[in-house]
């Protein structure tokens, strides 16, 4: 099912219309070139990461894709995984029950549409799609250092729920989000 929004530039108040709908296979090559150009921005810094080709095409067989499109074009995506058993799984550093966690394991969104509320909306998406499948806690992990995304987490009612995760080779908090 496919959801279209019309969007405002939170600086210029251009509209913009967006859909939303889930993704498999066929969007490899896309998602590649948006992760590689976000990796090129992000180069050197220490809030990002990435995750690699081989664990792209493996969420898209595995896990729940959501991509965003303008027209008819991906210009963003959120991966969501659960009961994975591996590191991008967050509920094994957590206490809670596996089958009970969600996690957001990546948010990517082609520089030129950010300031819409793309990712606000992906981690709507997210949460609604953890009410659906009856998960209890949305996870995701955020850098320390990248204040913007920790401030749009915490305005989307996550709380930290363990600090100083290594993660990716730098310290991350993990949040929780909760309904």
């Amino acid at each position: 099912m496919a959801i279209s929004k019309r969007l405002y530039h939170r600086q210029t108040g251009k509209p913009m219309g967006f859909t939303f709908k889930r993704i498999h296979e066929e969007y490899f090559e896309v998602i590649k070139e948006i992760n590689d150009s976000v990796i090129a921005e992000n180069l050197g810094k220490e809030v990002f990461a990435a995750p690699s080709d081989e664990e792209i095409e493996e969420s898209l067989r595995l896990d729940v894709v959501y991509g965003v499109f303008h027209s008819n074009e991906l210009v963003g995506f959120i991966i969501l995984v659960h009961t994975r058993e591996t590191e991008r799984d967050l509920s094994l550093l957590t206490d809670f029950k596996k089958e009970d966690c969600l996690t957001i394991d990546n948010v990517e969104v082609k520089k030129e549409f950010r300031g819409y509320g793309l990712e606000k909306e992906f981690i709507k998406l997210a949460r609604n799609y953890k009410l659906e499948m009856g998960f209890v806690h949305l996870l995701a992990v955020v850098s320390k250092l990248n204040h913007a995304s920790f401030k749009s987490f915490k305005r989307m009612s996550f709380k930290v729920i363990r600090s100083n995760v290594v993660m990716y080779g730098t310290y991350r908090e993990l949040v929780d989000f909760v309904i």
